[in-house]
């Protein structure tokens, strides 16, 4: 079963729709917006000055001078239009992507915890959550784990809190190229730096290898974040580092 979240196809990596847009873009974009348009006023002068001195008649080279500054203008005028729809079409009530970054430590101030990344580890998508209820779970952070077997990972996920929702049968379900997952371990209430947490890990077979999913829970201010590994089985390193990394998570607010 195909899972999207946040805009990406966390079945194989890849984006399949923009939400935002790339902020070195963006700038690139406005920097030549603000040039064209005041680059407008001193080719309308210069166009004056030619016209007038080619034209010997006066009335001719106004009517060229006016025609070219509305063409500019009109230029200008959709080159605005254009900037307001990108800068508008990020201010949705879905997540942004800002820039990845490689740093030892993953702090986000808006949700008000960080934690430990492992050396090695490889930051390849991030997004912003919107301030109130969550549509459905959503993505917030990705890893990709330093480990002698490819493919192991570390993501972040969050929804809206609801003491109804079973969090054992939720990470059950179909995801991550498995029809469903298989408890290992099952539902562990524990304690994460005085703070209360649930591990649950789960086991399934893909390609015609185990694949492992450990997963633990924080219930924090009305929302669910689940910090999911997935690796293969029989990769030790990689549970390792894994396991750290939610062990490392500090509740700053």
């Amino acid at each position: 079963m195909r899972r999207l979240i946040a805009g990406i196809d966390i079945e194989n990596d890849s984006f399949v729709a923009a939400n935002s847009i790339n902020l070195k873009s963006l700038t690139s974009i406005i920097d030549h917006a603000i040039r064209a348009i005041l680059l407008t006023g001193v080719a309308v002068r210069s166009d004056k000055r030619d016209d007038r001195s080619k034209c010997a008649n006066f009335s001719l080279a106004k009517s060229t001078i006016d025609s070219k500054a509305q063409v500019m203008r009109r230029e200008c005028y959709w080159t605005a239009l254009i900037l307001i729809y990108i800068v508008t079409s990020g201010c949705t009530g879905q997540p942004a992507a800002p820039i990845l970054s490689n740093s030892p430590v993953y702090r986000n101030s808006t949700e008000g915890f960080r934690f430990l990344v492992p050396e090695g580890w490889i930051q390849t998508a991030n997004s912003v959550l919107p301030p109130g209820k969550l549509s459905g779970e959503i993505f917030l952070v990705r890893y990709r784990v330093t480990s002698p077997e490819a493919g192991a990972t570390l993501q972040v996920l969050c929804m809206t809190d609801d003491k109804s929702l079973n969090m054992e049968q939720h990470h059950g379900e179909g995801s991550f190229r498995a029809g469903k997952w298989n408890v290992d371990q099952p539902l562990q209430n524990i304690e994460i730096n005085k703070i209360a947490a649930e591990r649950i890990t789960y086991k399934v077979s893909v390609d015609k290898r185990e694949m492992s999913k450990h997963v633990t829970c924080f219930h924090h201010k009305g929302r669910v974040y689940s910090f999911v590994g997935l690796f293969w089985s029989d990769d030790d390193q990689a549970r390792q580092q894994i396991e750290r990394a939610a062990e490392s998570v500090i509740w700053e607010h």
